[in-house]
């Protein structure tokens, strides 16, 4: 027996509801089409990275950045003070690590807020259309209904 899903994605459910009247003159019954509302995440992302999974927004990269420029700078003037290189270097990348995190995290804040305004600005309500097909030719039909109702993107599943 042949039977084939095509899912399309839409962000508007105005679009859905006119795929949807298309479809059903296109004698597609509702026993066919399945509909699923996505919801967005909104929970908050992880700071750190770890092995196993990172988001893009790394506080460690910084830090080991700015504690060189303070262990190089601690070295050269440590130097010429009376503590001596290795302490004023050793102080230098504890507070070049500090430096580093509080710039990174003021920068990644500044981006997460940004992140939110873009969000917030869009109503979009992403939605899911799986049509079970019997035939081929239903497919090709199914799909170019999808796609000429502004379908985000399209698959079909065997």
């Amino acid at each position: 027996m042949f039977i084939m899903n095509v899912i399309a994605s839409f962000e508007s459910n105005m679009f859905v509801e006119i795929t949807l009247q298309k479809l059903k003159e296109n004698n597609v019954e509702d026993n066919q089409i399945v509909i699923i509302e996505m919801e967005m995440n909104t929970e908050e992302k992880h700071i750190l990275d770890t092995m196993y999974l990172s988001n893009g927004i790394s506080l460690f990269d910084g830090m080991a950045a700015w504690a060189v420029v303070g262990t190089t700078l601690g070295c050269i003037y440590g130097s010429v003070n009376r503590l001596g290189p290795i302490i004023i270097g050793l102080s230098g990348a504890i507070l070049g690590a500090v430096v580093g995190f509080l710039l990174d995290l003021m920068i990644n804040k500044r981006k997460k807020q940004k992140w939110k305004l873009k969000g917030t600005n869009k109503k979009n309500y992403d939605m899911l259309l799986i049509i079970k097909c019997s035939s081929k030719h239903e497919v090709k039909n199914i799909a170019s209904i999808c796609k000429n109702n502004n379908a985000v993107s399209l698959g079909v599943n065997q």
